[in-house]
């Protein structure tokens, strides 16, 4: 049974008033914090809890590369100001306070993110929603089972299959008109034929 991952992608301003994100059990979560360029060399992290926020299921000093820990991972892009923290497998006790924070001397730098986890879709093919912006990327993930490895896999756009319909409804109109016309053309010349010989 194929199952498409529920993604949801949440773009999370740095030092900014608490979040709220929501995902579903089973996908994940993409969720971009922004940073001031000055803190690009710090390490970055997430983590649960009130303050100090001690647990830290992912933290890293790495910088433009995917770190992965478990289900989460993140990676901290140093040109844009931004890091991008992934949680995958999404279950129900993921709910709660996460903070994406900025490592320095002294105080960190926390965002709070509070994060609800619904119970996933019952359908086969469960919706992705993914938040961008224009001239940006955006990252989709897809889940299925193991049994599915060998087949095809695409993505479509409800937008793209309805402009396809409509064509597809046009053509088929078009070609129905020019059919009625070679029809209707060839009855006329029938007639002015019949017309010549009988005269």
């Amino acid at each position: 049974m194929k199952i498409l991952l529920i993604f949801t992608l949440f773009l999370i301003p740095g030092g900014g008033e608490s979040e709220r994100v929501t995902g579903y059990s089973g996908g994940g979560v993409l969720i971009k914090c922004t940073y001031d360029t000055g803190y690009t060399s710090n390490p970055k992290y997430l983590c649960t809890g009130s303050w100090p926020c001690m647990t830290k299921p992912i933290w890293t000093d790495a910088k433009n590369e995917w770190i992965n820990r478990g289900r989460f991972s993140l990676f901290d892009d140093t040109r844009a100001a931004e890091f991008w923290v992934l949680i995958r497998e999404l279950t129900v006790e993921d709910f709660g306070t996460y903070k994406c924070a900025v490592d320095k001397f002294g105080f960190d730098i926390y965002t709070p993110v509070e994060l609800n986890v619904q119970e996933g879709l019952t359908d086969q093919e469960k919706s992705i929603s993914v938040t961008g912006h224009v001239g940006g990327r955006v990252n989709i993930s897809c889940k299925y089972s193991q049994s599915h490895s060998s087949d095809p896999k695409f993505l479509f756009s409800s937008v793209v299959t309805a402009v396809s319909v409509i064509l597809l409804l046009l053509l088929i109109g078009l070609l129905f008109f020019i059919v009625t016309l070679s029809k209707r053309s060839k009855t006329q010349e029938a007639l002015l034929f019949s017309t010549r010989y009988l005269y």
